[in-house]
């Protein structure tokens, strides 16, 4: 017999979740709000939002009323909104904290109720609800919240302390990606500084990493003093975010003391590891002849991925050698990123 596709199809499993969201197993429960996500944004949403928004409020279990939460949040069910705004007022804190979560992507920039139930998790004894609670007001406000998010640099718990950093980060990113160097975007003064900086003395050895890679963003130089340091096998094991990120400041500040961590990573002895080519580009961008060399290789590879990664790095390092490359690229683009490329010419230009 043919298999069946289409509507009939969807229609059975959304009523397999359904009769499934009425188990008397906790874990058939929760895996069929998750299921039914995927049936917001579809013809059947009405009925699917309403049994979600009656699962997160009467369900016996907290994780299943989280993920019919998470479920409404991932389906995009904006008109729930109001309902959880409420569940983040009055319900549990784990509800609480999980209902703030979907708000920061369900609601729409400057409501005034979610940015109100934000504000007010913010200012909770819990420090879940007050990490949430910043994420979320981030989300609603932008550059409008920077003040309050900063003030939050100093709160009591670690995790508070970090996430505050983090999303202070974010928005210098988007204020630069829109044109506003990071150094001037929104509030940012000497004073504001001056209150980040005791945070490359913190306890907490994430929120350090944290502070140095967006004090070296705005250039701070003791920030900046400390950035090399985060590369070195003596220091504390970096996420691979963080890690990568250290990598592509150092090359852009020109920072030849971390040459040696570069070059570690930069020439492993049997593969490449995740760190390897950006740290060929960093040593690229401090002028080393076999860095530049392996790039301008890679840019006349016959692998596309090779090939792909080496146009951008080319205008990075200002690898004048690759210019014929990249103009024959750009007449023959083959699948590669016109853009990317001609991005990467315009920097050769302006490098000379």
């Amino acid at each position: 017999m043919p298999a069946e596709f289409g509507p009939s199809l969807l229609v059975r499993r959304l009523e397999a979740a359904l009769r499934d969201i009425q188990s008397s197993k906790v874990h058939i429960r929760r895996a069929a709000a998750r299921d039914l996500s995927q049936y917001v944004d579809s013809p059947a949403r009405a009925r699917t939002v309403d049994r979600l928004e009656r699962l997160v409020v009467e369900d016996a279990d907290i994780e299943v009323r989280a993920e019919g939460v998470l479920a409404l949040a991932d389906g995009g069910a904006t008109e729930s909104v109001g309902l959880l705004i409420g569940l983040a007022r009055t319900g549990v804190p784990r509800i609480r904290q999980i209902a703030l979560l979907a708000i920061g992507e369900l609601a729409e920039t400057g409501v005034e109720d979610a940015i109100e139930v934000a504000l007010e998790a913010v200012e909770s004894p819990l420090p879940g609800l007050r990490y949430q609670g910043l994420v979320t007001l981030k989300n609603l406000q932008q550059a409008e919240a920077l003040g309050l998010i900063i003030s939050k640099t100093a709160d009591a718990d670690s995790e508070v302390r970090w996430v505050a950093v983090r999303l202070i980060d974010e928005l210098c990113l988007q204020g630069s990606s829109q044109g506003s160097a990071p150094t001037v975007f929104g509030a940012w003064d000497a004073a504001n500084i001056r209150k980040l900086q005791p945070l490359l003395e913190d306890q907490d050895r994430r929120v350090v990493v944290a502070a140095t890679l967006l004090l070296s963003r705005l250039r701070v130089a003791t920030a900046i003093d400390k950035l090399a340091t985060l590369l070195s096998k003596s220091s504390y094991k970096l996420e691979p975010q963080d890690e990568e990120t250290a990598i592509e400041m150092i090359g852009q500040l020109r920072l030849s003391q971390a040459k040696p961590e570069l070059e570690r990573r930069a020439w492993r002895l049997l593969w490449e590891g995740p760190t390897t080519w950006p740290a060929r580009v960093a040593l690229g961008q401090l002028g080393d002849r076999r860095a530049r060399q392996s790039i301008l290789q890679s840019l006349y590879s016959n692998s596309p991925l090779k090939c792909a990664r080496a146009i951008e790095a080319a205008g990075k390092i200002g690898l004048e050698e690759g210019r014929a490359r990249l103009q024959y690229l750009l007449a023959n683009p083959s699948g590669y990123d016109v853009e990317t490329i001609r991005t990467a010419l315009e920097r050769l230009d302006s490098s000379k």
